[in-house]
């Protein structure tokens, strides 16, 4: 790897914008002194020059400059390195406060890494834009709303959506999406990270220091659907991995070809019959309830369920409404499962489009004997056939679902979703963990018309 160094990072003296005229959140007082002296100190240039030898001359991507990650380090000493530590990429322990964040890694550069304020839509807006697609849901103010606002556990997006600033361009932006967890019997709100870019420009550690700020001052964070390049920078940090399976089945290859011509032509095929969202039935002795608007009963007769597993999301009715049956989120549909009075289990299926192409997935599942889970299977798979979707897909850490859904003629993908749990006590068991798709993804595909 080559190194990164202070002047790489620096910009031209005609564009260069002076830190103090930033828009920023003020600093530590001390670290802000600490920085001063380390400047006047020429303290970059002697360390990069310490460095030098340790890495290559021009090959490899440069790294973290060194004036930043020894700063990082003297957070961790002058911090005392308590229950908040984290494992930078190398695998040192350093601390990161959410008041020394921006001083330390907005230092030495007019890079500036915070939370998206009031007035700053427009700016995120367009970098949306270039880094997910003018149509994409990243883009769309709807998803910031139901993710930021709607959402009963979120700090704000003042606090949870991670933006990083190269004068008044967005130039990196990283979600907290946050969910209640149950870990061992205790209830925790913990952090799920989703949608790290940074673009093609800044991409000189830059990933890095996003997700270290996201870190910061969190006890566990799920780290589900990470792209390949987050993968690695958590797989630096020694962040454990949590087993996925992923399975699809496609129900109708030319019926999926025949709606991704329409969409290139301009036309949408992809509809929802209203009058097939919500019934009541019967399936191998289990009361089978089914609906795409569902009550607060609905909901407390779906949540009495308690998984198995060790470690799993504990929803309670408003974040269960909130996230899988918000009019700003996707278009789901509840599925519980009774008998004798008693819920046995539950599944939630989200319906969407991609490219064009009618696409449902389970991203809720939870029954913890075999024939519950083969009648729930039963009902899914009715209704995937009855609203006509061409592709259907699953992800689970359970090998029970996964099995269930395999004798129904659901095929296994050799790859994986990748998946990590981040968590500061220490000998963790991530593979305790129970993870569906509504845990690990956001579930926001374009919604599908209604007839």
């Amino acid at each position: 790897m080559a190194m990164g160094t202070r002047k790489q990072r620096e910009k031209q003296e005609d564009i260069w914008i002076a830190h103090t005229e930033l828009a920023s959140a003020p600093g530590h007082p001390f670290y802000q002194r600490l920085n001063e002296l380390l400047e006047a100190e020429g303290f970059d240039e002697f360390v990069e020059g310490r460095c030098a030898k340790f890495y290559a001359a021009k090959y490899g991507r440069p790294s973290l400059t060194p004036g930043i990650y020894f700063r990082s380090l003297l957070i961790g000493y002058f911090e005392g390195i308590g229950a908040t530590g984290i494992l930078t990429a190398t695998g040192f322990m350093v601390e990161v406060d959410h008041q020394s964040r921006e001083s330390i890694l907005s230092s030495s550069t007019q890079l500036i890494c915070r939370g998206l304020r009031s007035g700053e839509d427009g700016a995120y807006a367009e970098f949306a834009r270039n880094a997910w697609g003018k149509d994409s849901v990243q883009a769309q103010p709807a998803r910031i709303d139901w993710l930021y606002r709607e959402n009963p556990n979120s700090l704000g997006r003042e606090k949870d959506l991670l933006v990083m600033f190269d004068g008044p361009a967005i130039v990196g932006a990283h979600h907290l999406m946050r969910i209640p967890w149950c870990i061992r019997g205790h209830r925790t709100i913990v952090p799920s990270f989703h949608d790290l870019y940074v673009l093609p420009s800044h991409r000189k550690g830059e990933g890095t220091q996003l997700v270290l700020a996201a870190l910061a001052g969190e006890a566990n964070a799920a780290l589900f659907g990470l792209s390949g390049l987050s993968d690695q920078i958590y797989a630096r940090m020694r962040v454990p991995m949590v087993r996925l399976i992923w399975l699809n089945k496609w129900r109708s290859i030319a019926l999926g070809a025949f709606q991704h011509v329409a969409y290139r032509l301009g036309r949408r095929l992809t509809q929802l019959r209203g009058d097939l969202l919500a019934r009541e039935d019967q399936i191998d002795g289990f009361e089978i309830l089914q609906t795409h608007r569902p009550t607060r009963e609905h909901l407390e007769l779906a949540l009495r369920i308690v998984p198995a597993e060790a470690i799993y999301p504990d929803w309670d009715p408003p974040s269960y409404s909130w996230r899988f049956f918000d009019d700003l989120g996707p278009d789901n549909i509840l599925v519980v499962a009774s008998k004798a009075g008693a819920t046995a289990g539950r599944a939630v299926i989200s319906v969407g489009t991609r490219r064009g192409v009618g696409v449902a997935r389970i991203v809720d599942f939870v029954a913890n004997d075999a024939a519950c889970r083969k009648a729930l299977v039963t009902a899914i798979e009715r209704i995937f056939g009855e609203i006509r979707v061409p592709f259907t897909t699953a992800v689970t850490s359970s090998d029970q679902v996964a099995q269930s859904l395999l004798q129904q003629g659901w095929m296994r993908r050799k790859e994986a979703p990748r998946a990590r749990w981040f968590s500061r006590k220490p000998g963790f068991r991530a593979e305790e963990t129970l993870v569906c798709g509504g845990a690990w993804d956001f579930g926001c595909d374009l919604h599908m018309e209604r007839q």
